[in-house]
């Protein structure tokens, strides 16, 4: 046996979900796809004394040494979380002179089955007071027309500094196609407010339509402190303990991104740890071969449904979605629609709750049999045409 193949056999992978009430952790030997599974409680002062706690422990289950860990894999609420409590970074936003109100405009629509006369527009999480308009113009084909106001940018870097705000949004009229003002905008931001936090559209949703690619790109503003700070003790505390494996991070589309890219995007972990859930059922569904499936992931602080049809997740996309902290929420809101509107998803949550509260305390608190997990459940006739609405 080579010294590669040595290694690769020796090699274990460990996934991470850190849930309101629960750190779940499930351990693989790559080699041989022996499983372990276990959790640990959630430490809500410093997640990432839960997060280790539950390496260490599954370690222990398994008799293997950290320096045999190859992949550490994490979902995490912190993103959404923040959003949804309103307990992000205070804000500044740099846009093109004339777009100071983008965020205010919206796009002039209210959510599905809300009252048109009651309904009122949600909070933006940037006032409009500590939106700055720069001077500067490129075009839809990225060739610029006119210079970066720098002037104005060190002006409002210093406005922003004053005024106590730590992270700064930077969106500029079609720096999709060309990133060079938003990048020198960066440059100066950082001289004259350094230590801030600097999110640039260009990085986190470089797409046209400037409500949604400034909104995205504030909220990316608005978490990055905290999502930052949190990836940086996990990865601080990983090292000691003879973990050199790389932190990856599931985002909201199901893919990963490492410690370093987090730090800078962090909005794309958003709602995460539903998308993880679904990638797991589907894959689970195709080699047990359902097409045709609802995935139920029952946690401490939420019970998150989606529904698989023909192999392929089911994605809604809010109308309200533009709104700010409403993107989150809607998307929270539509899980629940699911659920009222399926007598069968009613019944799986039922028996799922049932299981996770037989299995779940005892566990947590040092038990070593897994915990009792609901099985996937093939949708029946007629049941996915239901939850379509």
């Amino acid at each position: 046996m080579t010294r590669h193949v040595a290694a690769r056999a020796a090699g274990y992978a460990v996934a991470l979900d850190v849930g309101g009430t629960f750190t779940d952790v499930a351990l693989v030997h790559e080699a041989s796809g022996r499983l372990w599974v276990t959790k640990t409680p959630t430490t809500p002062d410093d997640p990432a004394r839960g997060f280790i706690a539950g390496i260490d422990k599954a370690l222990r289950l398994a008799g293997a040494d950290a320096a045999a860990l190859r992949h550490v894999l994490h979902g995490t609420t912190t993103a959404t979380n923040a959003i949804l409590e309103g307990k992000g970074a205070a804000t500044g936003l740099l846009t093109t002179a004339g777009f100071r109100y983008v965020l205010e405009i919206g796009r002039h629509d209210i959510p599905r089955r809300a009252n048109m006369f009651a309904w009122v527009k949600p909070a933006r999480p940037v006032p409009p007071e500590l939106i700055f308009e720069i001077g500067g113009r490129v075009t839809v084909e990225g060739e610029e027309i006119e210079p970066l106001d720098a002037g104005a940018v060190r002006a409002a870097a210093r406005r922003l500094r004053e005024a106590g705000v730590d992270s700064i949004a930077v969106c500029f009229l079609h720096s999709y196609a060309n990133p060079a003002h938003e990048r020198r905008t960066a440059v100066l931001l950082r001289e004259e407010h350094p230590g801030c936090a600097v999110s640039l559209s260009s990085e986190v949703l470089p797409v046209f339509r400037e409500f949604e690619r400034s909104m995205g790109t504030v909220l990316n503003a608005y978490v990055q402190p905290l999502v930052g700070r949190y990836v940086a003790r996990l990865v601080e505390q990983l090292r000691p303990r003879g973990i050199t494996a790389p932190l990856s991070i599931m985002k909201s589309n199901g893919g990963v991104i490492g410690a370093d890219v987090v730090r800078t995007q962090a909005i794309h972990t958003a709602l995460s740890g539903p998308a993880a859930g679904v990638i797991g059922v589907r894959r689970v569904g195709e080699a047990a071969g359902f097409a045709d499936l609802i995935s139920v992931d029952v946690g401490g602080t939420s019970a998150d449904v989606c529904l698989v049809r023909g192999g392929e997740a089911e994605v809604t996309v809010a109308e309200a979605s533009a709104e700010g902290r409403r993107l989150v929420r809607d998307a929270i809101a539509e899980k629940e629609r699911l659920v009222a509107e399926s007598r069968r998803v009613e019944s799986i949550l039922r028996a799922a709750l049932e299981v996770v509260t037989e299995g779940k305390s005892d566990e947590a608190r040092g038990g070593g049999e897994p915990v009792p997990r609901p099985s996937i459940s093939p949708v029946g006739e007629g049941g996915a045409d239901r939850l379509a609405g």
